[in-house]
């Protein structure tokens, strides 16, 4: 790589670092601006919607306090006829048009003390109790008198208990109703009736349709892509951008959702993110009513980041576009203010390595660092230039030192032939001196190579005695092998049989531990049945007892059942369990008889190894016989040698008179050393 391509690839990487940490922290506080402003807009819409719901809400809660003190006022003023109770009802429906209810319910005689009188009679007085529980009704029908139900149903009187307990006002919760064919959403707005001294009398009450109140909600889009929910105090979807949700309740379950029904239950707003949608949460309070419904307005993640990532992606596309350009100007910059010259410069250089030296260094001129190069380039062509002729100037002389030198080497050479042949005569004469001795000499040699002969003829027999001890040994060394093959084997085999031996223990071990499982699992099966037992009995007395209620102990008689067939699996799992055992045992069997048959081996390889030891004793006798004869022979031997050594000294007196011969040569030798080492001293000094 170039060295404009590395600056460039450097430059864009710093670049690129400063853009992606300086987008990322824009992004980061981008990101907190825009949630900010998000979650704002969406709590003011949430407070909006939730003003604009509890002012329907609240609306409802003021006609039934309306009709309460109505009612009062007019049972304290010494009553009236219960026709004008009814009109008051019936008026208040033609009076209110959003209403699809208006009701009363009074504990006995407690209206007017004439229940009595109105025994018997059907609407639009009562139920034929007398008491006064006139209720009437419109949902697009016209106004239709009834009177209430459930009043005694536990399960369904909750909109009379309730406020008859706490003598406080009370709101159902959002029902959804099928009205002839329609789905309508009604919700009660009860107020307490009571005495001058506080003594509850009886209820009063109105029925709102919500579905107006849902549908609005429903066409709700916060942002374009949000929505806006509202739910009950008890949890109930009354608003929701589904059909199918409305009316339903909110999964406990789902953390979303019990996470709103906490925040209703604070009574504050509150903000939930789910990971994909922002919920928030904002009360809607209703007057006399403690508990709160809420609205719920959701806020796509998506779409609470979407400025922050649009302006991100554009800050992106600049940051790119940017570093391109950047990338662009740093290339064509470094290639014609730092590549182009280096390049001339390197073509400079390799034009002086060839020896070149008439080469236009360039750039010379320049101030920045490719003119010191320049300049340092010159110096350095200069200089190799002088370097040169000096070198073909040494060349030179070397050449003509050599050339004396030759001349001086030939004019000793010629005198050192002239002061050395005197001493190679005399060399020349003592070699014929060592000539005679070396005839004395091969005489005595001749004799000793006859005595030599006979040694040698010993020598061979002993040759032969050895090379039967050494087939011997052979064979002795065959049989050690087996027996260390065989004695290798057995210990091979007793390995088996402690192999064996683990395998028969680790068996019995696991047979303990089934054993152990079993016991567990009996155990289990002990507890099991034991609830069995008891479930069932409890599960036929209570479905005895509850009759047509006694449905849900049906449930419990199915799951006694259930916990039957897991009996009746822990008794399989028992079986298995034996099986297992079994198998164990069968194993363990087999690797005793494994065992034993490894023993019976190991006495069969004792039997070989016997054998083989037999062996080694028959070659070991044999060994010895030749050993005998071994010596006999090295008797012979010694007495050859006793003649060899007569024939020595005679060998001694020879090389006697050979040293002689050798020390007046070594003398000659020491002139002739003299000599050479002059002459040398006079070549070191050329």
């Amino acid at each position: 790589m170039s060295l404009g391509a590395k600056l460039t690839c450097v430059s864009a990487l710093a670049i690129a670092f400063c853009l992606i940490v300086g987008i990322f922290l824009q992004t980061v506080q981008t990101g907190k601006t825009t949630e900010e402003l998000t979650v704002g807009e969406a709590r003011s819409v949430g407070q909006f919607h939730a003003e604009q719901a509890s002012r329907v809400l609240n609306g409802g809660m003021l006609v039934a306090k309306n009709l309460a003190g109505a009612f009062r006022a007019l049972r304290e003023q010494g009553g009236a006829d219960r026709k004008a109770y009814n009109e008051i009802l019936n008026r208040t429906l033609m009076d209110n048009p959003s209403l699809a209810g208006a009701w009363s319910g009074f504990e006995t005689n407690a209206l007017d003390g004439k229940d009595a009188d109105y025994k018997g009679e059907g609407e639009p007085f009562g139920d034929g109790s007398g008491k006064y529980v006139t209720y009437y009704y419109n949902f697009g029908g016209g106004i239709t008198p009834y009177h209430l139900t459930g009043l005694d149903n536990p399960e369904v009187n909750e909109y009379y208990t309730e406020p008859k307990r706490t003598n406080k006002p009370y709101l159902t919760d959002a029902i959804t109703y099928d009205i002839q064919g329609r789905d309508v959403v009604l919700t009660s707005f009860v107020y307490p009736v009571q005495d001058s001294g506080g003594k509850f009398l009886g209820v009063m009450g109105v029925d709102l349709e919500l579905n107006a109140l849902s549908e609005r909600f429903a066409e709700l889009a916060p942002f374009g892509t949000g929505t806006v929910n509202l739910v009950s105090a008890q949890g109930t979807w009354v608003a929701h951008e589904n059909p199918d949700i409305r009316g339903t309740k909110l999964d406990a379950a789902n953390p979303t959702d019990a996470a709103i029904l906490e925040a209703m239950k604070s009574g504050q707003s509150g903000q939930i993110d789910d990971g994909e949608v922002m919920h928030l949460i904002v009360p809607v309070a209703i007057e006399g009513y403690a508990n709160q419904w809420g609205v719920v307005v959701n806020v796509p993640l998506a779409t609470v980041y979407a400025p922050a990532d649009d302006l991100r992606n554009a800050t992106l596309i600049g940051g790119v576009v940017l570093l391109i350009v950047v990338i662009a100007v740093i290339l064509l910059s470094t290639n014609a203010m730092v590549a182009r010259p280096m390049t001339r410069v390197a073509g400079v250089i390799a034009d002086l390595e060839k020896g070149n030296f008439n080469v236009t260094v360039p750039y010379h001129d320049r101030s920045d660092e490719i003119g010191a190069i320049a300049k340092a380039l010159e110096a350095f062509k200069e200089a190799s230039a002088g370097m040169q002729q000096a070198e073909r100037d040494k060349r030179e002389a070397e050449h003509r030192a050599s050339e004396e030198r030759n001349r001086t080497r030939l004019q000793m050479a010629d005198e050192f032939e002239k002061s050395v042949g005197s001493i190679v005569v005399h060399v020349t004469d003592s070699a014929g001196d060592m000539e005679k001795v070396s005839r004395q000499m091969r005489r005595a040699a001749n004799e000793s190579s006859e005595q030599a002969t006979v040694v040698a003829a010993a020598a061979d027999e002993a040759s032969a005695n050895v090379q039967t001890v050494a087939s011997a040994s052979e064979e002795l060394s065959a049989s050690i092998q087996e027996i260390s093959s065989q004695v290798a084997r057995s210990s091979e085999i007793a390995n088996n049989a402690v192999d064996e031996a683990s395998r028969a223990n680790a068996m019995v071990t696991g047979l303990a531990e089934a054993a152990d499982r079993i016991g567990q699992v009996v155990s289990l099966i002990n507890d099991i049945a034991s609830q069995t037992n008891l479930l069932a009995l409890n599960a036929t007395i209570e479905a005895a007892r509850a009759g047509e209620a006694g449905k849900g102990f049906a449930v419990v008689a199915s799951e006694v059942k259930n916990l039957a067939n897991q009996t009746a699996k822990a008794t399989e799992e028992i079986a298995q369990q034996i099986g297992s055992i079994q198998s164990e045992t069968h194993n363990t069997v087999g690797a005793i008889e494994k065992i034993t048959e490894t023993i019976s081996n190991i006495n069969e390889i004792t039997g070989a190894i016997a054998a083989a030891v037999e062996q080694q004793g028959a070659a070991t006798a044999e060994i010895s016989g030749n050993v005998q004869q071994a010596a006999a022979g090295t008797n012979e031997v010694s007495s050859s040698i006793g003649i060899v050594r007569n024939t020595s000294q005679q060998t001694g007196d020879a090389a006697s008179n050979v040293q002689a011969g050798a020390t007046e040569l070594a003398e000659q030798a020491r002139n002739l050393d003299t000599q050479v080492k002059n002459f040398l001293e006079r070549l070191r000094n050329i």
